[in-house]
């Protein structure tokens, strides 16, 4: 004697879990288009309180680091320099979280300095790169015209890493605001061609 499958709930109607999948990711593709829209307009209307906001969030997660380096000192049984090197590093992670958290204005700034510092340094040695390679590229004309771009890019960068990384935070913001519209409106579209062709 066999048992039909579906007095165990084990059945599985195609249509209805196609629909069920098409309208799972219909969801997810209108909520991530949704939180990079807003948090793309929070950059271009409000940019430094988004950034304070954001280094806010960081120093946070190294007051937690902080925690996490202090429970590590305080574990028994390990060797005393790890103790001593763990417990170091938990004070110098609470002063720097405690310290970024009271003075967030001063926080966000060095970030951005440090931010832009890195970019520029980055696309400098991106552009020499391009150019040292110019041999083996497809388009050296296109090719060359990067290197030099990229490392004027950097040199600039590295004269004004605050302005810098000021204009590289909005355009983050623009590029959030379409990524996240253009999210939206695949997921509307995915959703309802997909729904409708399993109706």
């Amino acid at each position: 004697m066999t048992s039909d499958p579906d007095d165990y709930g084990l059945r599985i109607d195609a249509n209805t879990l196609e629909r069920t999948v098409a309208q799972r990711f219909k969801q997810f593709l209108l909520v991530t288009g949704a939180v990079l829209l807003v948090i793309g307009l929070l950059i271009l209307i409000w940019p430094g309180h988004t950034a304070k906001a954001i280094t806010a969030l960081l120093a946070i997660g190294v007051l937690f680091s902080a925690l996490a380096n202090a429970a590590v000192a305080l574990t028994p049984g390990l060797p005393g320099r790890a103790r001593i090197v763990a417990a170091l590093v938990a004070v110098l992670f609470a002063w720097a979280g405690i310290w970024a958290l009271a003075h967030l204005g001063s926080a966000t700034v060095g970030l951005a300095f440090v931010v832009g510092l890195f970019i520029g340094i980055a696309w400098i040695i991106d552009g020499i790169a391009a150019l040292v390679t110019l041999g083996d590229a497809p388009s050296k004309i296109w090719a060359a015209i990067f290197g030099v771009i990229s490392i004027v890019a950097g040199v600039i960068l590295l004269i004004g890493p605050i302005t810098g990384a000021a204009i590289i935070w909005l355009i983050v913001g623009i590029t959030f605001v379409i990524m996240g519209v253009l999210q939206i409106l695949r997921g509307l579209r995915f959703g309802n061609q997909t729904i409708k062709a399993t109706l």
